[in-house]
């Protein structure tokens, strides 16, 4: 099995970004990184040293070098506890040192993958892509507030909470009759923040939103949203 890891963070201060990285153990590292405004994966890879200082090429280009991530993984937290691969900091820069910019993240997950297994394949799902554009396409149309495409990709009957209470509903009816109280402002508000792209998946599915607002699965050989935590 391989060792990956899925981080979150910033560069910058200020612009959020995604990296997922198999780290070998020669200590040899490969994976992607993306800007979460454009949802595009760059290929990097590189090398952990005895020190546990980093250096991460990016190729933006193919069989170029864009830029060079240069950091280290933490040893300890903030309260002092030992630390694995879960937190790193340093600077991006231009390979001519140009552009330099301050990185930092922290680890959302780490898992074991069979070699050649793709990303959502522990939920049962073997095209990512196809997940990741119905992910995409779900949290578009309830941003957007069409409702009957929402309730088309709910996969009922589905326990959902209104006024505080959980209820069951069985039929799209009921859910478009309660659309307004089960996506409410304050939900709306929080995944609207959801990351489509490179997300959390586990047996039971696949996470659409930090908090596990949505779950995505599969149900009758369709994709469907099988979870909705409101």
């Amino acid at each position: 099995s391989e060792e990956w890891h899925d981080y979150s963070g910033q560069l910058d201060g200020r612009i959020p970004i995604r990296m997922t990285l198999r780290i070998q153990p020669d200590r040899r590292v490969s994976g992607s990184y993306f800007y979460v405004k454009s949802l595009q994966d760059i290929p990097i890879t590189g090398e952990v040293e005895a020190d546990q200082t980093v250096v991460l090429q990016e190729h933006g280009q193919p069989g170029r070098v864009t830029g060079i991530f240069r950091g280290k993984f933490m040893e300890r937290d903030a309260i002092g506890r030992k630390l694995g691969y879960e937190q790193m900091e340093g600077c991006w820069a231009k390979p001519d040192g140009s552009d330099s910019r301050l990185f930092r993240l922290a680890q959302l997950s780490e898992r074991l993958r069979r070699p050649g297994e793709n990303r959502y394949a522990v939920a049962g799902l073997k095209d990512d892509m196809a997940v990741e554009r119905f992910a995409q396409q779900f949290m578009a149309e309830v941003l957007s507030g069409d409702r009957a495409k929402v309730a088309a990709a709910v996969h009922l009957p589905i326990i959902v909470r209104v006024g505080g209470w959980p209820i069951k509903v069985r039929h799209k009816e009921v859910l478009l009759a309660r659309y307004a109280a089960i996506f409410h402002p304050a939900f709306l508000q929080t995944f609207a923040h959801a990351v489509p792209h490179a997300m959390f998946a586990r047996d039971t599915g696949v996470m659409l939103g930090e908090h596990g607002e949505v779950w995505i699965g599969e149900r009758d050989g369709a994709l469907k949203v099988i979870s909705i935590n409101n």
